[in-house]
């Protein structure tokens, strides 16, 4: 099972704790202030794309958390 389809993988929960984290209120929002298209944060949204290393490191970049730490909010706790 690839982890798009795993259901303990949530990239929108990793999305809403970074803009609560910043206070960013939209998508838009946060796809300018990390550089990316809007679309982009869809497609992570709807599992269509993985957050891969080049997301990790632009929201530590935003952040200043660890990728490590970044990771683990994509997990659902059982």
């Amino acid at each position: 099972m690839n982890h798009l389809s795993n259901p303990s993988y949530s990239p929108n929960r990793l999305i809403n704790k970074v803009q609560e984290m910043m206070r960013i209120q939209s998508d838009l929002q946060l796809a300018i202030a990390i550089s990316v298209d809007r679309t982009t944060i869809a497609k992570i949204r709807k599992k269509k794309v993985p957050v891969g290393a080049s997301m990790l490191l632009r929201l530590h970049d935003l952040t200043g958390l660890p990728a490590k730490e970044l990771q683990k909010w994509m997990r659902v706790e059982a």
